[in-house]
């Protein structure tokens, strides 16, 4: 050991014995003591035996990647949900009456919709009957509303069932 860290070590020893005669360190040590004696004494505690406080885990929600928000807003998650929901509906109806579905348009055009299908990931194509013609209406889905009725069936009324479509699947209603 090197000279200057014996003389640091001699320092050091002649501090802490110059700490321990000193009054005020006495004084601290009977302070301690009474304390001590004055506490209230629990079985099996010490205050080494506490933990510290862990806050519970935080659980963010599932923020979608942009694929699933895509898909979201896929046409094909439209004509899904339309064909669940009328299936649904027309399992509801008496059995005189069946679903009909009008797509309605801006500006006040109505079709009487036969299919609904999806062309691009926006797109639909509407077919059906404009007052009684034929019609076939390309548009984005956000700009038609679709209002499902129910229709009484006649003996002279033919069987009519819409359908939708998307990708690979075909559903009749």
């Amino acid at each position: 050991m090197d000279e200057k860290t014996k003389k640091a070590l001699e320092n050091l020893e002649k501090t802490q014995k110059k700490l321990n005669e000193s009054s005020a360190f006495k004084s601290a040590q009977q302070l301690m003591k009474k304390l001590e004696a004055a506490s209230i004494k629990l079985p099996d505690f010490s205050i080494s035996s506490i933990e510290p406080y862990q806050s519970p885990p935080i659980k963010f929600p599932k923020v979608p990647i942009q694929e699933e928000i895509n898909e979201y807003q896929s046409a094909s998650v439209l004509m899904q949900a339309l064909a669940k929901e009328a299936t649904q509906w027309k399992e509801q109806l008496p059995d005189d009456f069946r679903p009909a579905i009008l797509a309605i348009l801006p500006g006040g055009l109505q079709i009487n919709m036969h299919t609904l299908s999806q062309v691009t990931f926006h797109g639909i194509r509407i077919e059906g009957k404009m007052n009684d013609s034929p019609c076939s209406l390309l548009a984005h889905q956000s700009t038609v509303q679709i209002l499902c009725y129910a229709e009484e069936i006649t003996p002279e009324s033919p069987r009519r069932p819409i359908g939708f479509i998307w990708d690979d699947n075909v559903v009749e209603v």
